[in-house]
């Protein structure tokens, strides 16, 4: 079987600066101010959490943060780690009042705040059992598998920030791959 080369369309949304300033915040972490201000060179390196910044311009400091902290370690990881630490970041704050166990109740208000990072597309919660759950992400315009990567990992932290135990997210099928939805399956004990 060939597999699919993935294509992105990078036009057509935006997203919080929230998400940016999370990537921009695990810069400071790992590299310090100065690699922030480099990497932020083309964009304000302190954008307001309430500002849309276009998509590609996320997906643009995404690749140049791999390109910097990326030797050795895959495209993926480095991305899915992004998500994690967005995730940490932004749960600490509105995303916090959720107690431990309250995953499916959480993921499913998660798709209400889906409008609130973003300006396109839909988020659907789906219940596959106690310890699974299915999100879908349809109706994209805009899409590249650099998000997705961050999604995987945001995702994943949103169940450990909640207790979850050996959490897994497997996003089943991607838009990027020609699929009409990406959707994420979500595991746990």
């Amino acid at each position: 079987m060939v597999r699919k080369q993935p294509s992105e369309r990078l036009k057509g949304g935006n997203v919080r600066g929230a998400i940016a300033n999370a990537h921009l915040d695990w810069v400071d972490m790992y590299g310090g101010r100065d690699e922030r201000l480099a990497i932020a060179s083309e964009m304000a390196p302190e954008i307001a959490t309430s500002e849309w910044l276009p998509f590609a311009q996320l997906v643009a400091l995404d690749r140049a943060i791999y390109q910097r902290f990326g030797d050795g370690v895959s495209e993926d990881s480095l991305y899915e780690d992004l998500g994690r630490f967005s995730a940490r970041a932004n749960l600490g704050t509105k995303f916090a009042v959720w107690n431990d166990g309250q995953h499916h109740e959480f993921f499913e208000q998660s798709t209400i705040r889906h409008r609130q990072l973003q300006d396109f597309g839909t988020a659907e919660y789906r219940s596959l059992g106690k310890h699974r759950i299915e999100m879908r992400h349809a109706g994209y315009p805009c899409f590249s598998r650099v998000y997705c990567s961050s999604a995987v990992g945001f995702y994943e932290q949103c169940l450990i920030s909640h207790g979850a135990v050996s959490p897994q997210v497997i996003e089943q099928t991607c838009q990027c791959l020609g699929w009409n939805a990406c959707r994420f399956e979500l595991r746990w004990r």
